[in-house]
């Protein structure tokens, strides 16, 4: 589990598939909130306690890994440009 108020922590977790509780009051990635594993606890230490109990206790949020953020885009990136240039020739311009 992951306690934080960075949003660049929110999307590794979700990535991850580790918990992440964000000490903010809104995401900063609204998809790792909807989709992934992150809980907005605000700065509420009660709330903070609670949830991060939940987690310990094999409970929490079971959120899953966004479509296509899976590491693969420039694979994806190469193969729409190799699909849009079919037989024309690099000449290293």
């Amino acid at each position: 589990m992951v306690i934080t108020d960075s949003g660049g922590i929110q999307v590794e977790t979700t990535v991850l598939a580790i918990p992440c509780l964000a000490i903010l009051d809104s995401p900063v990635w609204i998809t790792t909130h909807e989709q992934g594993r992150n809980t907005l606890v605000g700065s509420n230490s009660q709330k903070v306690t609670e949830e991060a109990f939940k987690i310990l206790n094999g409970g929490g949020k079971r959120g899953k890994c966004p479509e296509l953020w899976d590491g693969k885009a420039a694979e994806r990136i190469v193969g729409i440009l190799a699909e849009e240039h079919k037989g024309e020739r690099y000449h290293g311009r």
